[in-house]
């Protein structure tokens, strides 16, 4: 779990529309940290020996059913890798 120093303030975003709407203000607005986060997740998966068609093989499943369950969740995710410059399909590079 991440620490935080005594004091420190969550980000509050407010956005209106719908999911795809959503996605994109939450991306533009924490486009740093997910840029970062991506960057940091794909390259342990590397250096954990994971290559690119394991890891694909791993999330079809999850991507799946996500798209077929909640697909205005995808909808939103989508619009937040794209504010944010990076590619949903990241997992799959």
């Amino acid at each position: 779990m991440a620490r935080v120093s005594n004091g420190a303030t969550l980000p509050c975003l407010q956005a209106k529309g719908g999911h795809a709407d959503v996605g994109a203000a939450i991306g533009r607005a924490f486009r740093g940290p997910i840029q970062e986060a991506v960057r940091s997740a794909l390259l342990q998966l590397h250096q954990d020996g994971l290559g690119e068609d394991a890891l694909h093989e791993r999330m079809a499943p999850a991507i799946d059913a996500a798209e077929r369950w909640t697909p205005r969740l995808v909808t939103e995710l989508r619009a937040r890798a794209d504010a944010a410059q990076v590619s949903f399909d990241a997992w799959r590079t």
